[in-house]
């Protein structure tokens, strides 16, 4: 059998728990360092967008400690905003209206 033969040559581990590579940093799960330059301005950036759900109706504290939102779109969106990966995200995250537009598209995938 062709497929029997492929896995018993194959080199992946079958394990599904795998551990990362020693030094290894998830960019995207890893909690940043404080002097990272993402988390400098973030409690702005934070503000920034609280006000704006706020202004949209939606209470921003039961929105991120809510249970039916975590992993959702809008929690990840939510959370690169105050906390972007990347040096154009940051940029992004901190021309003026961005706050405004991240909040309507958080208040329509919370709507969806």
């Amino acid at each position: 059998n062709d497929f029997e033969h492929q896995s018993n040559n194959s080199s992946f581990s079958s394990s599904t728990t795998t551990e990362p590579p020693p030094g290894y940093k998830s960019r995207s799960t890893a909690n940043p360092d404080e002097e990272a330059p993402i988390t400098i301005g973030s409690e702005a950036r934070k503000e920034r967008l609280h006000a704006a759900l706020t202004d949209l109706g939606i209470d921003p504290t039961s929105f991120t400690d809510a249970p039916e939102y975590r992993g959702s779109a809008a929690l990840r969106m939510y959370s690169s905003f105050i906390l972007p990966k990347s040096d154009g995200a940051l940029a992004m995250a901190e021309s003026p209206q961005r706050a405004s537009v991240i909040a309507n598209s958080i208040a329509f995938m919370i709507r969806e």
